[in-house]
């Protein structure tokens, strides 16, 4: 039919004409139907509703069903096995495994703690009873000796230096292989792949999850290695001081055992069960380790990029073997984060299946790495290459090379720009052409910055109005960004369709009418326009990726793929549906404006996103974040108790409601001071009040440790290095040997000002020959002083404290000596017992970091 401009009927009678070629009415000889009274504009309006009512039905159904799928996989576990059904080689015997964590998780176990010791003692009996196993068999289990003394240097936040000594406590067990040399033999290989797990908890937490499940899991695997040897040497460093500084693994690094180790997995918990994740791999064989064979697996890269990248400062045990050149693997937990180092961290909070999921992923993993040749290939001939890895839904998984990455993305650089060239040419005739392509492309680069800008201005304002929204209700504020990136989008989307009516000359009327004489297929235009917006993500993450040996943007890669594969289908017609199809299954943020444009009414989609979008908005400014079942405030609590001054006094942190939480507690209520926290530069916010006073105090009328003596030695002339030489310096050395006794405390501190002219300090007992005795400080200005860690109770310590004088008169230097303490649930602490139990249901103490629950501490003169 040809198109009359000065009929004004002509658009009514398109589309009548239209309405008689649809394959969807009656064929030729059926009952004849009267034409449609109704205008052209009504009828449109009918059809764009009816679209639009079928494309929300379509994304609505279609995420459902992914939706639906992913999370069934990612909620179910594994259901434990008994020892009776571990029979195989592969086969991990949850049920096993439970009896042992119900032993580790009954009660805080935090280094500094009897616990703790009674702890390690159960595990060294528990390796005891295997080797009876074991010889039964005919197999080694060989039982390390750990008398590891560790020293070090740590800086902080400010620029600061602590020195630390530690004696360690770890429990060593070395399953000896087929082709494996056990102690004292001449014969077989001495390589080992070493599994990595703490027993210590936080100090509040009871440790199930972080790490009792890890530890566990180290048991069950050495009886399933007592009964289906591997090839090499397994050695598991079941280690102790994880959560107060990684001194467990830093310890075992100068073991004997340690020289052997050439691949590593490390069995960690950042949350209360659920499945445990791949989240790091240091090259591509070990990540096929895990893969190989492997049922359910759950992994993704995004973890070792970002930790790479530098954005989370926090490190596991993983950071101490990688520091050392070993290669190897990390397996958390990470589910129902917020009771990660909290009271919740306990048995009822997780889950057998959660042991089994660890078992299985963990167990595979250490066959396959024990039983390759990986373990005594030549340092030069192991890649150390970059990998890609993550699970499809937990079905089934991709590993493969970063070389096979960049190749891919090179191959899509190429191909997109050809393929959108043979589009334009193949839909000319249709009105595609160069220019609409590339104004299409314009136009979702700007809906790109659009949608990120707005979403950074909505993020700024809920986190002054409500922020910790994310944190208890994620789903909210999830869906609130996705309707808020809609909306902004569509708005942009539908001012280019706009522009696209005024450049051809049709800019007034109604938008509907004005698309149909056009004959304009803004979806398929914008399909086009959608493989070259990908294609500018591809090649700035492939920039980026291949300056930072990162592969965090891999989803980049596949949306290409999917747009290329939908763009193709919307070029012919008849494959609309499965175009759309693609669309709506494979594409999920921004490549939803195809489907926008196939509703063809911008304006009622923008009104309905617009509504939900403020009605999301406003939900998620009234919403209270908080709840008693899964998303508790976490408070870290500290008290200090001065002896000099008699005053006991608490410091309580957390991000918001503080102040509603004090005025529950009866010791805050009345009298405290709040502001916002120094240390993380405002990021929480802190209450001080003054507690009760610790019963170790007032019970054994001690002072929590007793200064035995302060033996003073002459000031005498000493050589100072400058540079590489060593000359005499011009101040005097004096030397104090300050001696005490800890009541019920294996952990205590020295701290001394920044003016102090330390030189050096050394403890009794770290006679240390390649960290040096006298461990010298490098910087005075920047020292604060020494912390130590002793290996049992009721141990004296004696510190050789340094320090330059200007003459044989000067002033003894004034110190603060602290002991602190970790036992809460005898009730030694009364303050932390009086927050605990006036607490709301919304609200749980947690741990912090580093030792320290109480701390007693004393102004010293040496």
């Amino acid at each position: 039919m040809t198109r009359n401009q000065n009929d004004p009927d002509a658009d009514d009678r398109r589309l009548e004409d239209a309405t008689e070629e649809s394959p969807l009415l009656q064929p030729a000889g059926a009952l004849v139907q009267k034409p449609d009274s109704r205008p052209a504009t009504a009828l449109i309006n009918q059809g764009s509703w009816r679209r639009m009512a079928g494309v929300f039905l379509l994304m609505a159904i279609s995420y459902a069903v992914i939706g639906a799928i992913v999370s069934y996989k990612r909620l179910s576990l594994p259901a434990p096995k008994s020892v009776a059904d571990a029979v195989g080689p592969h086969d991990f015997s949850a049920e096993w495994a439970w009896q042992h964590l119900e032993q580790i998780a009954q009660k805080p176990h935090p280094l500094n703690s009897r616990e703790n010791l009674r702890i390690r003692e159960y595990l060294v009996q528990t390796v005891k009873d295997l080797q009876k196993e074991a010889q039964l068999l005919n197999r080694t289990i060989e039982l390390g000796d750990d008398n590891i003394h560790l020293t070090q240097t740590k800086n902080y936040l400010g620029n600061t230096t602590r020195l630390e000594y530690y004696e360690s406590s770890n429990v060593l067990v070395r399953v000896v292989g087929t082709d494996g040399r056990a102690e004292g033999s001449l014969s077989g290989h001495r390589e080992a792949v070493v599994v990595d797990a703490h027993f210590d908890s936080v100090l509040i937490g009871h440790g199930a999850t972080d790490d009792g499940i890890g530890v566990s899991v180290c048991l069950e695997m050495i009886r399933n290695l007592i009964n289906h040897p591997v090839k090499h040497n397994v050695i598991f460093n079941i280690n102790n001081g994880e959560e107060v500084g990684l001194y467990g693994a830093a310890a075992f690094m100068k073991h004997p055992w340690a020289k052997d180790v050439k691949a590593f997995i490390n069995l960690e918990g950042a949350g209360a069960g659920g499945r445990a994740l791949l989240f790091r791999a240091s090259n591509q064989a070990l990540a096929k380790a895990y893969s190989k064979d492997g049922s359910s697996p759950h992994a993704n890269v995004f973890g070792n990029d970002i930790f790479k990248l530098g954005l989370i400062k926090s490190g596991t045990d993983f950071s101490v073997y990688t520091d050392s050149n070993i290669p190897g693997v990390d397996i958390a937990f990470y589910s129902r984060r917020a009771f990660y180092h909290t009271l919740h961290d306990d048995i009822e909070h997780t889950s057998k299946g959660s042991v089994q999921h660890m078992g299985n992923t963990g167990l595979t993993t250490l066959r396959n790495i024990a039983d390759s040749d990986y373990l005594i290939k030549p340092k030069h001939i192991v890649s150390s290459e970059a990998s890609i890895y993550y699970d499809i839904a937990g079905f089934f998984m991709l590993t493969y090379s970063f070389s096979t990455y960049l190749t891919l993305n090179y191959n899509l650089l190429i191909i997109a720009p050809i393929f959108v060239a043979w589009a334009i040419i193949s839909s000319a005739k249709h009105g595609l052409t160069l220019g609409v392509v590339l104004r299409s492309y314009l136009s979702l680069i700007i809906s790109f910055i659009a949608a990120i800008i707005s979403s950074v201005i909505f993020a700024k304002f809920l986190d002054r109005v409500n922020p910790m929204l994310v944190y208890g209700e994620h789903w909210l504020g999830f869906m609130f960004f996705v309707f808020q990136c809609c909306t902004t989008i569509i708005c942009v989307q539908w001012a280019w369709v706009h522009l696209e009516l005024w450049l051809r000359g049709d800019s007034f009327g109604p938008l509907e009418i004005a698309l149909e004489r056009i004959r304009v297929d803004s979806e398929q235009v914008a399909n086009v326009g959608m493989v070259l917006f990908w294609w500018t993500l591809l090649l700035g993450a492939t920039l980026i990726g291949r300056s930072q040996q990162i592969g965090l943007f891999y989803f980049i890669t596949w949306f290409t793929v999917t747009s290329i594969i939908s763009a193709y289908f919307s070029v012919y017609p008849r494959r609309r549906v499965m175009a759309l199809f693609s669309l709506c299954a494979l594409n999920c943020v921004m490549p939803l404006i195809p489907t926008i444009h196939r509703s063809a009414n911008f304006r009622k989609m923008g009104q309905v996103s617009f509504f939900l979008s403020v009605v999301l908005l406003i939900s998620c400014c009234i919403v209270f974040p908080y709840s008693a079942k899964e998303a508790p405030n976490k408070l870290v609590w500290r008290q200090i108790h001065d002896l000099d001054k008699d005053t006991s006094y608490v410091t309580v942190k957390t991000v918001n409601n503080l102040e509603t939480i004090m005025d529950m507690v009866p010791a805050a209520a009345k009298k405290r001071k709040c502001s916002p926290d120094p240390v993380s530069n405002g990021a929480l916010n802190q209450c001080v009040y003054f507690g009760a006073t610790p019963k170790l105090v007032v019970e054994s009328k001690k002072t929590g440790f007793e200064i035995i003596k302060s033996k003073v030695s002459a000031p005498e002339h000493h050589k100072e290095l400058i540079g590489e030489t060593q000359v005499e310096s011009k101040y005097l050395l004096r030397k104090v040997h300050l001696k005490w006794t800890a009541v019920e405390s294996r952990l205590c501190a020295v701290q001394f000002p920044s003016n102090s002219g330390l030189v050096s300090l050394k403890l009794a007992g770290f006679e240390d020959p390649d960290e040096g005795y006298r461990t010298p400080i490098v910087d005075a200005a920047i020292h604060l002083g020494m912390t130590a860690f002793k290996r049992d109770y009721d141990q004296e310590w004696d510190l050789e404290v340094a320090y330059e004088v200007e003459n044989k008169d000067a002033p003894a230097l004034e110190g603060i000596l602290a002991c602190l303490y970790d036992e809460w649930d005898n009730e030694q602490i009364p303050a932390f017992t009086d927050m605990k139990n006036h607490l709301p249901k919304w609200a749980l103490l947690g741990g912090g970091k580093g030792p320290g629950l109480l701390t007693i501490q004393k102004r010293v003169l040496v």
